[in-house]
């Protein structure tokens, strides 16, 4: 893989920070640069489509200037799928829907849980807890920072999205992938990591088949009385993504376009080499 970052104007395009509402809103998954894993991984454009604005767009590594109001993503789940060019519906979490330990409860940022009546009985979803390592991987991606990653266009930025993508199954101990390892799965022990609060902007965008219908009332689970939930019974869980938010602040400034001609600049940073 390049030791260098690469950014070239006019294909990866950084823009500055912008609307950070984190209203739920509807997006699509799209492939305009074909720098996907085969047809089972990232890396993958979410694109806002209609509705809340999701807290998400305007920021980041942006593939294809088309789509001004999308960024580039992984994917967390081997087990969940989506459709491209599909009107999903977008809430933002901290955790995966489904999978993890149990140990925590599956809900919106605002603490609303995802719920389903089993039995007549509401239900709930376990939390899949980001791993630490998937979170600064995903946070360097997006603020063009990842060393190692080429961040041109071409047969190596596809290797290296590739590889990006299966360390994060691995470090998300999909199956497939939980004894698998290359340079990123290593990352957290051999880089400079970004401080806990970089860390923590890195959030989950769960969709959905639909809107899932903000019900109100009373219910208990694990000993928390619910008073507002989201029920998701009948709805299909479509893959969950990584996102990032609040939006981080535009890494190039002052690199202008001449007619559409592209103009690259590499920024080479020192790093431990890894063992």
């Amino acid at each position: 893989m390049s030791r260098s970052l690469a950014i070239l104007v006019g294909i990866v395009v950084l823009v500055t920070v912008g609307d950070v509402a984190l209203a739920d809103g509807w997006v699509k998954v799209q492939d305009p640069t074909n720098f996907r894993y085969n047809w089972s991984g990232g890396e993958f454009t979410v694109v806002w489509d209609s509705g809340g604005k999701v807290g998400f767009f305007d920021s980041g590594v942006v593939a294809n200037p088309s789509y001004a109001k999308s960024f580039e993503t992984f994917c967390l789940e081997r087990t969940e799928y989506f459709y491209w060019d599909t009107r999903y519906y977008g809430v933002i979490s901290d955790n995966a829907v489904k999978g993890g330990d149990g140990a925590s409860l599956a809900q919106n940022l605002d603490g609303i849980p995802f719920l389903k009546k089993v039995n007549g009985v509401w239900t709930a979803f376990t939390a899949d807890n980001l791993s630490a390592t998937t979170k600064a991987l995903y946070y360097l991606f997006r603020t063009a920072q990842l060393d190692g990653f080429q961040y041109t266009g071409g047969s190596g930025r596809k290797e290296d999205s590739m590889e990006l993508q299966k360390a994060i199954w691995a470090l998300e101990q999909e199956n497939g992938y939980k004894d698998y390892t290359n340079e990123w799965t290593k990352y957290f022990d051999t880089h400079v990591m970004p401080t806990a609060d970089k860390l923590g902007q890195v959030k989950v965008l769960t969709m959905w088949s639909a809107a899932p219908q903000l019900t109100y009332g009373s219910t208990t689970i694990s000993g928390v009385t619910y008073t507002q939930w989201y029920d998701v019974g009948g709805l299909t869980f479509i893959q969950d993504q990584l996102t990032l938010v609040p939006l981080p602040v535009a890494v190039v400034a002052g690199l202008g376009l001449l007619g559409g001609i592209g103009f690259a600049r590499q920024m080479r940073r020192r790093r431990n080499r890894l063992l």
